[in-house]
C-alpha cells in the first residue's frame, strides 16, 4: 500500500508540474492542453517504469514467466548408485518444458548454453536473469552444490519470484586436490617442499564410506617422486599438506603431478578407496631447477631500486627467461623472482655460473672495491649492461669519467642520432622525474649516446648512457642513478622506463643469430580449466606470431596468429598437456614449449545445502520490482514516439 501511495503522489507531481508548464512558464499558444497532456503521459510512463508494476496480460501472463534453471556442472555427471544427476535432470527439464516452461542451462554464473561442463556451479546470477527476464516463478534443477550461497541468499531476499529447488544426486565419497605448487630452486643438489591442497568428502553421514586419510603422491616428469599420507578435512573444508621432494633429475622447467586418493577401502567403488569422481584428482604445477640457457641475469652487488623494476621490464621485452640476485652478505646472494618468495641465498660460485650461461648480463652496482671475483663478472657475457656505482668502478669498465657531479639531472628532450633513436623519439620528457648524481664522460669515442641529460632541466647536455661495441661484444654503461623513479609512476615515465630498456636490451642482442626472434612465452605454464590461453609476444605490434598446439597424441588441436608488443589471447582448450610451437611471419622459430590446462576442479568441495527461499506470497502483489512493465518493449517505444509527437507540436507553434 506504501508504494502505491507514493506513485498516486508522484504522478500526481507530474501531471500538475505538465500543466503548470504550459499554462505559465511557457507563452500561451494554442493547442497548450494537448502538449501539456502528452508530457504528462510520456512522465507517468517513465516513472511506471521505473516503478515496475505487474501487469495481469502480455508477457506476465506467458510462458516467459516460468523459468527452469538447469545445472550443467561437473559435479552433476558423478554417479549415484546407477544414476547419473544430469541425465536425470535433462529428463525433469524435458518435461516441464512439455508443460510450457523455459528452460535456461547454468554453469559458472551466466545463464547460457555450454558444450562443455562448468567448473564452478555459480547460481546468483542466473537467478537475477531470470527476474530481469520477467520470470514469475522458477525452479532450480541441481544437486545444490552451490559456490556462491552468499548471494544466492542475497537474490533471494530480493526478486519477487517463487523459487523451488529439486535436488539430484547427494553426497559421495570423494577425495580432491585443488592446488600444487613447487619452488624453483636455483641449484640441482638441494631438495624442496611442495605445498599440496586437499578436501573431501565422506559419502553419506555415518555409513560405512568414512574417509579418515588421504593418500598423495607427486610425480616428477612422470616418476615418482614423493608420497604422503595426511588426515582428511572436514566435508566443506580444505587442509593443506607440505611434501618434501627430492633433488630433481635435470635442469630446466620440470612437470610435476600430484595425485590424491583414499587410504584404503573398496577401489573398485572408482578410484582408488572408493574416489566416485576423478576430475579432481590431479593437479600439475611447473617449477625450474638450475639456470637457464640464453637468459637475462642480472647480479646487483649494491642492491637498490632499480633491479626491481628492471629485470621484469628486461624479461617482458626480450621474451627471455630472467634470474636475478642481490648480494647480502660477502658470499650470499638472494634469488630473484618465483625463487624469491620460497627460496634460500646461494653462494658467488651458482651466480657466477647462471653469469655464465647468460645470453645477456646486467651487473648492477660495481664499485672501484669491488674485489676481483666482482669485475670478473663484466666479461662472462658478450652482451652486457654494466652499472657503475662509483668513479672508480666506472675506470675498471674502461671509461674514464669525472667525480660524480650531483643535483637533479632531468632527461633532454633532444633526442641525438643514436641506434635507438627511432624509439625514444616522441617520449614527452618533460613529464619524467629527474635523475641522481651523474658521471661526466668527456670525448668517448664509441657509439653516440642515446640519452643526454641537462643539470636543472637547463644547460649543457650530458650523456646519461653510453654504447660500446668491440668485436662480437657489446656494452651499455649507464652514468647515473635513478631510473627506477620513472618506472615508479604510471603513464608516460613508466612507458618511457620501458621504451628505453627495450631499446637498449634490442641492441645489445640485435646481432646474435640466436637470439634474433624474441622468445614467444605464455604468461602461466598451467591454464585453469575453461580459460582462455594468454601468450607473451615481444616486439612491436606488428611482429605477429603464428601459434601452434598440439595434443598427447601430437595432433594440432589449435592455430592462432597473435599480435606482438605485450600480452594476447589464445584458444580455449580442454583439460590436459600440450606441446607449443610459435614462428613468426617469416618462418623463423619463434619459441616452444608445455603448457597444461588443469583438470583439476573444486566442484564438490561445497556440500549440498538448499538455499532458504522466502515466500513471494507474503509479499504485495501490487507494485512490485522485478514484474513485467519494464520487460515489455511496448512503454519505451511508446515514450519515443510521445517525446517526439511533443517536439513537433512545440516546433508547429513556435516554442523551442
Amino acid at each position: 500500500m506504501t508504494r502505491l501511495l507514493l506513485f498516486l503522489v508522484l504522478a500526481g507531481v507530474c501531471v500538475g508540474w505538465a500543466i503548470w508548464t504550459y499554462t505559465r512558464a511557457e507563452l500561451p499558444v494554442a493547442g497548450a492542453r494537448a502538449l501539456a497532456a502528452l508530457r504528462a503521459t510520456v512522465l507517468l510512463l517513465v516513472l511506471a517504469l521505473l516503478f515496475d508494476p505487474s501487469l495481469p496480460w502480455g508477457g506476465a501472463g506467458t510462458d516467459g514467466a516460468r523459468w527452469v534453471l538447469l545445472d550443467t556442472s561437473l559435479s552433476m555427471d558423478v554417479t549415484y548408485g546407477g544414476v547419473v544427476p544430469s541425465e536425470a535432470a535433462r529428463a525433469r527439464a524435458d518435461a516441464l518444458r512439455g508443460e510450457g516452461w523455459r528452460v535456461v542451462p547454468f554453469g559458472d554464473g551466466l545463464a547460457q548454453d555450454s558444450a562443455a561442463p562448468a567448473s564452478r556451479t555459480a547460481l546468483a546470477e542466473a537467478l537475477a536473469r531470470a527476474a530481469e527476464g520477467g520470470a514469475r516463478e522458477v525452479r532450480v534443477l541441481s544437486d545444490l552444490r552451490f559456490h556462491d550461497p552468499v548471494e544466492v541468499e542475497a537474490v533471494l531476499d530480493q526478486v519477487p519470484m517463487s523459487v523451488a529447488f529439486e535436488r539430484f544426486g547427494g553426497a559421495i565419497r570423494n577425495a580432491g586436490v585443488t592446488r600444487l605448487d613447487v619452488p624453483d630452486v636455483v641449484r640441482r643438489d638441494v631438495p624442496r617442499e611442495a605445498s599440496v591442497e586437499l578436501f573431501a568428502e565422506a559419502g553419506a553421514a555415518g555409513g560405512a564410506g568414512a574417509v579418515d586419510s588421504l593418500v598423495v603422491r607427486i610425480r616428477e616428469e612422470g616418476r615418482l617422486v614423493a608420497t604422503r599420507t595426511v588426515p582428511a578435512p572436514a566435508p566443506g573444508r580444505r587442509t593443506s599438506a607440505a611434501v618434501t621432494l627430492p633433488p630433481p633429475e635435470a635442469e630446466g622447467q620440470l612437470r610435476y603431478v600430484a595425485e590424491v586418493g583414499i587410504a584404503g577401502g573398496d577401489a573398485g567403488q572408482g578410484g582408488e578407496g572408493g574416489d566416485a569422481f576423478a576430475e579432481d584428482d590431479v593437479a600439475v604445477a611447473y617449477a625450474g631447477a638450475g639456470f637457464d640457457e640464453d637468459a637475462v641475469v642480472l647480479v646487483s652487488l649494491a642492491p637498490d631500486w632499480e633491479p626491481r623494476y628492471l629485470l621484469p621490464v628486461l624479461g617482458q621485452v626480450t621474451g627471455l627467461p630472467t634470474a636475478g640476485f642481490l648480494r647480502v652478505g660477502p658470499d650470499a646472494f638472494l634469488p630473484m623472482g618465483r625463487a624469491l618468495e620460497r627460496g634460500t641465498a646461494v653462494d658467488s660460485a651458482a651466480v657466477r655460473e647462471a653469469a655464465s650461461r647468460a645470453a645477456l648480463l646486467v651487473l648492477h652496482g660495481l664499485e672501484g672495491s669491488e674485489e676481483g671475483w666482482g669485475r670478473s663478472l663484466a666479461g662472462l657475457a658478450p652482451r652486457r649492461l654494466l652499472w657503475p656505482r662509483d668513479r672508480a668502478g666506472a675506470q675498471a669498465l674502461g671509461v674514464e669519467v669525472a667525480p660524480p657531479q650531483g643535483g637533479e639531472w632531468y632527461a633532454s628532450s633532444d633526442v641525438p642520432p643514436s641506434p635507438v633513436a627511432g624509439t625514444l623519439a616522441g617520449l614527452d620528457f618533460d613529464a619524467l622525474p629527474p635523475l641522481g648524481e651523474l658521471f661526466l664522460v668527456a670525448d668517448w669515442v664509441g657509439v653516440a649516446p642515446p640519452l643526454q641529460v641537462r643539470l636543472g632541466g637547463s644547460g649543457r647536455a650530458e650523456a646519461a648512457v653510453i654504447l660500446d661495441r668491440q668485436g662480437g661484444a657489446r656494452r651499455v654503461i649507464p652514468l647515473t642513478q635513478g631510473y627506477w623513479r620513472w618506472a615508479a609512476r604510471e603513464g608516460e615515465p613508466r612507458e618511457a622506463y620501458r621504451r628505453l630498456w627495450a631499446a637498449l636490451a634490442g641492441w645489445l642482442l640485435q646481432d646474435d643469430a640466436g637470439l634474433q626472434v624474441a622468445e614467444v612465452r605464455p604468461e602461466a605454464p598451467v591454464v585453469s580449466r575453461g580459460e582462455a590461453t594468454r601468450w607473451r609476444i615481444p616486439g612491436e605490434a606488428e611482429d605477429s606470431v603464428r601459434l601452434e598446439l598440439r595434443d598427447s597424441t601430437d595432433a594440432v588441436v589449435a592455430e592462432a596468429v597473435l599480435p606482438g608488443g605485450g600480452t594476447a589471447v589464445g584458444p580455449e582448450l580442454g583439460p590436459g598437456p600440450y606441446r607449443w610451437s610459435a614462428t613468426d611471419l617469416a618462418g623463423e622459430a619463434a619459441g616452444s614449449g608445455r603448457l597444461d590446462v588443469a583438470r583439476t576442479t573444486d566442484e564438490l568441495l561445497p556440500p549440498p545445502i538448499e538455499p532458504d527461499a522466502p515466500e513471494v506470497t507474503t509479499r504485495q502483489a501490487g507494485f512490485q520490482g522485478g514484474g513485467d512493465l519494464r520487460t515489455m518493449v511496448w512503454p519505451y517505444a511508446l515514450v519515443i514516439l510521445l517525446l517526439c509527437l511533443e517536439w513537433i507540436g512545440r516546433r508547429r507553434v513556435g516554442l523551442r
